[in-house]
């Protein structure tokens, strides 16, 4: 026959196991959060840099597209410059 003193125990050390697990589910779900919070980040980080990445790479493209057209612009002035000058002096 179990005493008042054990039945009493026998409860503590159930609450106590039910507390703990309680707790255990918490904590589990906290470091999920923080894991997904994490991912999260890095993937916000990662989408950032390949964005400016791009801007980057469009900005080059712009730039070298203006350069080329610059040096186009040039080749052409001095070529008619030339042709003028040939003209001239042929005269």
């Amino acid at each position: 026959m179990t005493t008042q003193a054990e039945v009493s125990e026998t409860y503590q050390l159930e609450t106590e196991n039910r507390q703990l697990k309680e707790t255990i589910l918490l904590l589990r779900q906290q470091v999920e959060e923080m894991r997904i919070d994490k991912e999260q980040s890095i993937q916000h980080a990662t989408n950032a840099r390949a964005n400016e990445i791009a801007q980057l790479h469009d900005t080059i493209h712009a730039l070298r597209n203006t350069l080329e057209a610059e040096q186009s612009d040039k080749e052409r002035s001095i070529q008619a410059a030339e042709a003028n000058s040939s003209r001239e002096i042929a005269q």
